[in-house]
């Protein structure tokens, strides 16, 4: 085992040294602050600390590897800085994975791709709002990557590590496994560029959606082990695996075509601050146009079979679903948490230039990236800066309530409390463009959930607040007292109702 990583390090020495600085300096770049600074909000409020109820969640939800992922690899806490270097970690792991699928060799390339898998709606979408899932995620997606890198080299026992990584990026976060698949079916686009012949190029593919399946049984096998074991069971909720039960043959041409035209979406309304949406859109735009060109000379240049030509054109038409097979899986359930595939088409036309001596196109195509690299580092700082906001008002505004309870009777630890709703906010103007991330337009820390509530007292207000059971919630609620009851600030938004103190923010 050693003289094999011994190896692979100095067979690869310059690639994972660039990979990892350029993943790192980008990531710093774009979500640094978020990693240096304590703001959590929304779904990562509620699981700062997993064990309090986030691993049972993940559970219900089919994520089944997660909590042993945080008890082995990061521990119960969410960390910002913790969580964001083993993410970068990860990630840079990733495109390591990539570069050798592709042969990409070229440091430019790799400063490149090492950008655009961590710079994303994505990869920004988990940093600023879903921090306590993003090294969890972004572990699954480079087991999503190593997956198509194993079956691409075919080494000894090949099929049971690739299906084994396929089954635990499934059970860290089920929508990497689109990620397998792209990669898997831009490596037959290259394959059959090459002169592979058709007959080898099928089984190929054969083997790689046989490698998936093996991995989904392994995930359902484990899955039921898990639940049985811990008697959590599986929500049926639209973001959890449950969403399969609702998949129906009658439905399936509507999503298929759901799923081309979110893809489409994605590209062509890009949530954006870099001088103004519409220019991302054309930048974009020539990402694309500049793929179907390259891929067009390279199939005039390498004097490709007519049934070669063929099946490269059937799989990239076909490759836009693969990108956005979880779409389908989940009858249409998609946000920017299941979107990380979709990177993989700014991938692509580096990959292929890479092959075609012609510098200018090269060049055209670097720019394209750096200015979206920019355009995303952009956003992402606004996202996170957004964040810090939200976090120091609502820090403002929550430590007021505590000092009113306070004022009302409530002894820390002892008193009963029911805190209904959460603190309605007036907006940030400015902030339209990242407000369409996942998650971005929640302009309170705090949800209305239980959960958050709990957490944010008890982690940022140091007050372990003792709650009414859900029955007596659900008590209180059907009384006349709280149904007349103030709002937050009004007063009176405080009173006792049958010796629990009960707090009405909206």
């Amino acid at each position: 085992m050693e003289n094999a990583l011994k190896r692979f390090w100095e067979a690869n020495r310059r690639v994972i040294v660039i990979c990892l600085i350029a993943t790192f300096a980008w990531g710093l770049a774009a979500h640094g602050y978020g990693f240096a600074n304590f703001q959590l909000s929304h779904d990562s409020l509620d699981g700062l600390y997993a064990e309090m109820t986030d691993n049972d969640h993940k559970i219900e939800l089919g994520r089944v590897f997660a909590p042993y992922y945080r008890l082995i690899v990061r521990g119960m806490f969410a960390m910002p800085w913790m969580s964001g270097l083993l993410a970068l970690v990860w990630i840079a792991a990733a495109v390591i994975c990539v570069a050798k699928l592709f042969d990409v060799k070229k440091p430019l390339v790799l400063v490149l791709i090492s950008g655009l898998m961590t710079v994303n709606l994505t990869v920004t979408a988990l940093s600023a709002t879903y921090l306590h899932d993003l090294d969890i995620n972004m572990f699954g997606m480079l087991l999503s990557c190593a997956a198509a890198l194993v079956w691409q080299r075919r080494t000894r026992g090949w099929f049971a590590v690739g299906a084994l990584c396929v089954g635990l990026s499934l059970g860290m976060y089920q929508s990497y496994v689109s990620v397998t698949v792209a990669l898997v079916m831009m490596a037959l686009i290259l394959r059959l560029l090459d002169g592979e012949k058709p007959a080898q190029t099928l089984k190929s593919a054969l083997l790689g959606a046989l490698m998936v399946i093996a991995g989904g049984v392994i995930y359902a096998l484990s899955m039921k082990g898990i639940v049985a074991a811990t008697g959590v069971q599986i929500a049926q909720r639209s973001n959890s695996v449950s969403a399969l039960g609702n998949l129906t043959v009658q439905a399936l041409p509507a999503l298929l075509g759901g799923a081309y035209a979110y893809w489409w979406q994605y590209f062509a309304d890009m949530p954006s601050v870099w001088i103004a949406p519409e220019w991302t859109t054309v930048l974009n735009m020539a990402v694309l146009v500049l793929s179907v060109a390259a891929l067009a000379a390279l199939l005039v240049k390498k004097n490709t079979g007519a049934v070669q030509k063929v099946l490269v054109i059937v799989i990239v038409l076909l490759l836009p679903l693969g990108m956005n097979a979880c779409y389908v899986l989940a009858s249409g359930a998609v946000h920017d948490l299941m979107e990380y595939a979709f990177v993989l088409v700014y991938v692509l036309p580096l990959v292929l230039l890479g092959r075609l001596n012609i510098r200018p196109a090269r060049a055209v195509c670097a720019s394209l990236a750096m200015l979206l690299l920019w355009g995303g580092v952009q956003t992402a700082n606004t996202v996170h800066f957004k964040k810090g906001l939200v976090a120091q008002a609502t820090y403002s505004r929550m430590t007021n309530v505590a000092y009113d309870m306070l004022y009302y009777g409530y002894v820390p630890g002892e008193t009963e409390v029911f805190v209904s709703g959460a603190i309605p906010f007036g907006g940030y103007p400015g902030f339209e463009q990242v407000d369409r991330i996942l998650g971005v337009n929640q302009d309170n820390a705090v949800t209305r959930d239980t959960k958050s509530i709990r957490s944010y007292f008890t982690y940022v207000l140091g007050d372990n607040i003792v709650f009414a059971t859900e029955e007596q919630q659900e008590s209180i609620m059907a009384t006349e007292d709280f149904e007349y009851m103030s709002r937050w600030p009004e007063e009176g938004y405080i009173t006792v109702v049958d010796d629990v103190m009960v707090v009405k923010l909206n």
